[in-house]
């Protein structure tokens, strides 16, 4: 698909596509996604860092492009401007995409956020159904390890396996591939780190003996995934746009847009959500 085609496909999905889930369960899983503040209005960053984002990305900040290849291959070739990836990001989200509009709050579609989390569903239903190999990573695991430990647990109840390699390889000074239960993270060994960087998830790649069938991550982790083609669920807040640049630019990933910055144990609930959706969602061979 064009990245034309794939910019109005986004779009209209946000405008309220058909999502293929009964609209009583529909409803009660948006609302919920309202009521933790996954999506919704006012979240936890502003306009003006979403646009401050938008702008280090241009400037080629790895911490805002993410490492991730295409970007930066997009970048170099010139095809990026502020108005583009704020249409991408846009197209995803919701959010207002008027590049004059820098102050207030942000805004995440629930409709957007639950027609990702549906796609997600049904790549995990299709990993789970073949107890295939599933991997968890987090560049934020001040909001995000609940989230995966708790769909890391239906992934092993359902007979999936989910490894532990790497466990202790230096990707900085000091800085070290770790883990918190079955979730590879990046700590100091007094505590653990929020960071964009690739190196550790390249690090925990490289140490399992054959790629993973899936893997559900964030941020660098994502990024790192993306490079090598491994099939991944990435969610993705406002204030980072090279994962909505990524999708445009033709790498093929499931993107939930969601808020990214709640506690532990609020985002360990959206578990419930996947759950739910996994009992509907019928089985895909590749992300969609």
């Amino acid at each position: 698909m064009r990245s034309e085609d794939r910019s109005v496909a986004a779009r209209q999905a946000v405008r309220g596509a058909e999502l293929p889930v009964p609209d009583e369960l529909a409803s009660a899983l948006m609302a919920r996604l309202l009521q933790w503040r996954v999506a919704g209005r006012d979240l936890s960053h502003s306009r003006q860092a979403n646009m401050a984002a938008i702008d280090r990305l241009l400037r080629g900040d790895p911490f805002y492009t993410l490492g991730i290849d295409v970007v930066t291959r997009a970048l170099a070739a010139g095809r990026l401007t502020r108005e583009r990836v704020l249409e991408a990001l846009a197209g995803r989200t919701g959010c207002s995409k008027d590049p004059a509009l820098r102050e207030g709050p942000n805004y995440i579609s629930p409709r957007a956020c639950l027609e990702g989390l549906w796609r997600g569903a049904r790549l995990l239903a299709t990993v789970r159904q073949h107890g295939g190999t599933v991997v968890f990573g987090t560049g934020h695991p001040g909001t995000m390890v609940g989230l995966y430990s708790r769909l890391a647990e239906g992934c092993r109840t359902a007979g999936c396996r989910v490894p532990v390699a790497g466990a202790g390889v230096e990707v900085q000074r000091d800085w070290f591939l770790d883990f918190v239960g079955p979730v590879a993270c990046v700590s100091d060994t007094c505590g653990l780190h929020h960071t964009h960087m690739t190196a550790a998830m390249e690090a925990y790649l490289e140490a399992l003996p054959a790629p993973p069938d899936l893997a559900i991550c964030d941020h660098g982790f994502a990024a790192a995934c993306l490079n090598r083609g491994v099939p991944c669920i990435v969610p993705m807040d406002t204030n980072d746009p090279a994962l909505a640049v990524a999708e445009e630019e033709g790498a093929s990933f499931v993107l939930v847009p969601m808020n990214d910055n709640l506690p532990n144990h609020v985002m360990a609930r959206v578990a419930e959500v996947y759950e739910a959706l996994i009992l509907v969602a019928p089985a895909v061979d590749r992300p969609a």
